[in-house]
């Protein structure tokens, strides 16, 4: 027995008729629906007909690469034939939860219109997001209640605090605090031990001197307070007073460069006009010999 179809022709052999149709069921293939799809369907206003139809729909482009099955095609597919099939789809494009849009067809390579099933995943998962945000929001909310969550709040809490009060006299807890009040944000482990080795080299004093001018410059940053600390220990300024006379200096410095730079401009100026009033000189005694 010949089985004809549009993609292949099949002799059947004589035997188990259970068999052909398991052989047809695997042959076949199968619809992948998305679970989601199923488990909002009806919060989207998709009811049950039309919601076959749309897994047939599916169905159709999948297997059968169809963009746009016609009314005679859907007659074996949807309970009222052709009718409800123009009813059923004519709701669809109403509730915008399809869209007919231009497809370029190779086959017959020509454009072509087919059915869009992006309006429909799109407010699937604008009713995902919402249903996850608020899963979100009621999962913290949970673990904030929960009597665990807040114990171990309490013990980081406590951590932190017995490990600052344990260091000498609080110089490292007080340097910390201005650091992070500072920065805006906690000091990480390393920052913190690197407060320590400052400490072992320089007063305190000076340390919140460099943080100062660090802040009024935009550098809340390590790498540059260390710079400072770095060029005060080189200089062997160990006070506030040392470092004012150090900026002192350094400003008449740069000052009395800057009066050379401009005195060394004007005497080249000077010079160059009296090489000038020279030329012209002998230029004149030229002329009246």
């Amino acid at each position: 027995m010949l089985k004809t179809n549009k993609k292949a022709v099949k002799r059947y052999r004589a035997g188990n008729i259970t068999a052909a149709f398991g052989a047809d069921l695997l042959v076949n293939g199968s619809t992948s629906v998305p679970n989601l799809l199923l488990k909002y369907y009806s919060r989207l206003g998709i009811t049950d007909n039309e919601m076959m139809l749309l897994i047939q729909l599916i169905r159709l482009r999948s297997e059968e690469k169809i963009l746009y099955p016609e009314a005679e095609e859907m007659e074996n597919c949807i309970n009222g034939g052709a009718n409800q099939f123009g009813l059923l789809m004519d709701n669809l494009l109403e509730k915008e939860l399809i869209s007919i849009t231009e497809y370029y067809d190779f086959n017959k390579d020509m454009v072509v219109d087919g059915i869009d099933f992006e309006p429909l995943y799109e407010k699937l998962s604008e009713l995902w997001a919402c249903d996850k945000m608020s899963e979100i929001e009621q999962t913290k909310n949970i673990l904030e209640k929960s009597p665990k969550h807040n114990s171990v709040n309490n013990i980081t809490a406590e951590n932190r605090t017995t490990n600052r009060e344990d260091q000498p006299d609080g110089k490292v807890l007080n340097i910390c605090t201005m650091f992070e009040r500072e920065f805006a944000r906690p000091l990480s482990p390393m920052e913190v031990e690197r407060i320590r080795q400052w400490l072992e080299e320089v007063d305190s004093v000076l340390i919140m001197e460099a943080l100062r001018r660090a802040v009024l410059m935009g550098k809340n940053n390590f790498r540059y307070i260390d710079a400072i600390l770095m060029e005060w220990q080189k200089n062997k300024l160990t006070t506030l007073q040392d470092i004012e006379r150090y900026d002192e200096e350094f400003k008449k410095r740069r000052s009395n460069r800057g009066q050379t730079s401009s005195n060394k401009k004007h005497d080249q100026n000077n010079s160059a006009q009296s090489s000038d009033n020279e030329r012209k000189k002998l230029y004149d005694a030229l002329l009246m010999s």
